[in-house]
């Protein structure tokens, strides 16, 4: 019964170690806690095989036994911590290359277009290179919070999780949007974004009657 009580009580605690961290939404709080749990486990495991061993051989065979599935568990925990920091390394490194793409997919393309359009016309300039992309693009630009965004249409349904556009001039003159990553962090991890925050990716698109000129903020 002691026994049995011991097996359960130790069960019971596992799970509660594995709950109660686990919701604040981190993975290796709660494995941490149970590890504990299951240490003191262990521990009262060669307390027992101390007391109770019928000889030195009893004793010395349950305690290199438990030695040795403490190793293991141990390494096996340390090689999945190691093998998730590299998957998670891995998969930053792809959200910064996609972002990257997608800034400047988002920023040249309208811009270019509008330069492009703009130069067709010639000798005979009966629009600013602001009218043409505002008359293009305007139906993409919303004011979001007061801020006005430049919201491509590709990236409509998926605009809470890809990069953010801002436009934060449209003048007689110029064109300057400004893109931000919500995910990837940036060189300085100080810098100011233009969304308030801080630390994120962020590059800036100007575009003039001479050219686009793109270049990286953070």
């Amino acid at each position: 019964m002691h026994k049995g009580w011991w097996i359960f009580g130790v069960t019971v605690l596992t799970i509660i170690a594995f709950y109660i961290p686990g919701q604040a939404g981190y993975l290796w709080s709660p494995i941490t806690c149970a590890m504990g749990i299951v240490g003191l486990y262990f521990t009262g495991l060669v307390i027992y095989i101390l007391k109770m061993g019928r000889s030195t051989v009893d004793r010395d065979v349950g305690i290199g036994a438990l030695a040795l599935l403490g190793a293991l568990t141990i390494y096996s925990g340390l090689f999945n911590y190691d093998m998730a920091e590299w998957q998670h390394q891995n998969l930053m490194d792809i959200r910064k290359t996609i972002d990257k793409g997608v800034s400047l997919a988002h920023t040249q393309e309208p811009l270019l277009h509008s330069l492009s359009r703009f130069h067709k016309q010639g000798n005979k300039s009966d629009s600013t290179v602001t009218q043409i992309f505002r008359a293009r693009y305007g139906g993409q630009i919303e004011t979001i919070n007061g801020e006005m965004r430049f919201v491509p249409k590709q990236l409509a349904d998926v605009h809470e999780e890809s990069p953010l556009f801002f436009l934060k001039e449209i003048g007689r003159d110029s064109v300057i949007i400004i893109a931000q990553s919500l995910q990837v962090r940036g060189r300085d991890p100080s810098f100011q974004n233009y969304d308030g925050g801080k630390g994120k990716m962020q590059y800036r698109a100007i575009l003039t009657e001479g050219g686009v000129n793109y270049e990286r903020e953070n």
